[in-house]
This record gives C-alpha cells, structure tokens and sequence, in this order.
C-alpha cells in the first residue's frame, strides 16, 4: 500500500475493536433469530457505519472534516476519539434502547 497520506494507517487488531466486531455479530445474529434475513441486513446497514468508526475513527474524521471540499485535507477538525466514541454508542445503545422499549411495551400489555 503507499505510504500516501490518503491512505488509512494500518489497521491493528485491538481488544476493542473485537469487542466492537463481536458486539456487531451478537446483534445480527439476535436480528436473524428475531426476524429472519430482512432484519439481519437491516441490522448490518445500522451497525456498518458505526463498526467504522471503532476501526478507522482516523480516516472517519477526515472524511467528517470534508463533506463540502473534493480534497481530504480537513477544514473542521474532528477527534478521532469523539468518531470512536459515536460509534460504540451507536453498537451498545441503539440495541439497549430497543431492548429497553420491548421490555416496557411487553410490561404495558
């Protein structure tokens, strides 16, 4: 790969981006469990982004940077820490508040 500055650095396998991957398998594998393929890949769609930005929270804050500019040289900075951040509450939160509304609509009937 070049050593060009457009190019993500080389992703290392963390801990947490385990964590996040297996926490993203768990999640489509319950969608399966619960309403077949659509809801799988429905499932997929919600969590790739978010996957994303516990991966390459670098890459994804270049990218937020530059949404008006053909360039990746940021005009806004954005931490990649807060990019990382977004996406695990994105992967722990979204499937808790679901969690938490089937539970109080099972709880009203």
């Amino acid at each position: 790969m070049s050593e060009d500055d457009n190019y993500a650095p080389n992703c290392q396998v963390t801990p947490e981006r385990i964590v996040a991957s297996l926490l993203v398998v768990v999640w489509v594998v319950v969608a399966f469990r619960i309403g077949a393929l659509p809801l799988a890949l429905r499932a997929v769609i919600v969590f790739l982004f978010p996957l994303l930005f516990v991966w390459i929270p670098e890459l994804m804050a270049r990218i937020a940077g530059v949404a008006d500019k053909k360039s990746l040289s940021p005009d806004v900075a954005v931490l990649p820490q807060v990019i990382r951040w977004i996406g695990w509450f994105v992967i722990v939160g979204v499937p808790v508040s679901w969690w938490i509304m089937a539970r109080a609509a099972t709880v009203t009937k």
